[in-house]
């Protein structure tokens, strides 16, 4: 059978396939956005299955079926009728209990479960070493190289690099040097 995409490499003897007519698919690893978490949200309330669910947005169902159950919340609603059997009335509830999807819910929790993600900053593991770091940069004017490079051996518990201070002092959202600022690094690198 003639394939059009393959070609023959006749000094090996094996068909080898071109890399512009490739079949497989590239992943996308795209996160649900509001407005799919939205969609998701009234395609729940109207009753629909996972997997319509699914095949309406592009995803896959156990994607759909996670971000359901994420952004579930447990509601009330009250009961307007006692039980008319006195062996029931010690288990009832002046309410039912129920399931909802909020599509703000999920969207809250998937943006708050992805900022605790990644690596944590090593620096957090010594607050004297950032101390020192600062008290140098700050008040004996050394660039964060030379402070890197006078480090006393063994007075701290951890060992960074030149890059992860200059990184840390840049980070604008979790700052742990907090008196510096970049320029206070370049003035003092530039002289």
């Amino acid at each position: 059978m003639y394939n059009k995409f393959a070609t023959q490499d006749y000094t090996k003897g094996k068909a080898t396939m071109n890399q512009e007519h490739y079949t497989t698919k590239k992943r996308k690893y795209v996160h649900l956005n509001l407005c799919e978490r939205k969609e998701i949200e009234r395609c729940v309330k109207s009753g629909c299955s996972i997997s319509a669910i699914a095949r309406a947005l592009g995803r896959h169902k156990s994607t759909i079926s996670r971000e359901i159950k994420r952004g579930s919340v447990t509601q009330r609603k009250a009961k307007y009728s006692k039980p008319i059997k006195k062996e029931h009335l010690e288990n009832w509830l002046p309410y039912k209990e129920f399931k909802a999807y909020f599509a703000e819910t999920g969207n809250e929790l998937a943006r708050a479960n992805k900022s605790r993600s990644g690596g944590k900053y090593k620096l957090f593991k010594d607050m004297e070493l950032v101390k020192y770091i600062e008290q140098k940069i700050l008040i004996d004017k050394y660039s964060p190289d030379t402070v890197i490079g006078s480090l006393p051996q063994g007075r701290f518990k951890i060992k960074v690099c030149t890059w992860t201070v200059v990184k840390q002092i840049d980070t604008k959202k979790r700052n742990i040097i907090r008196k510096l600022s970049l320029e206070d690094c370049k003035k003092k690198c530039n002289g």
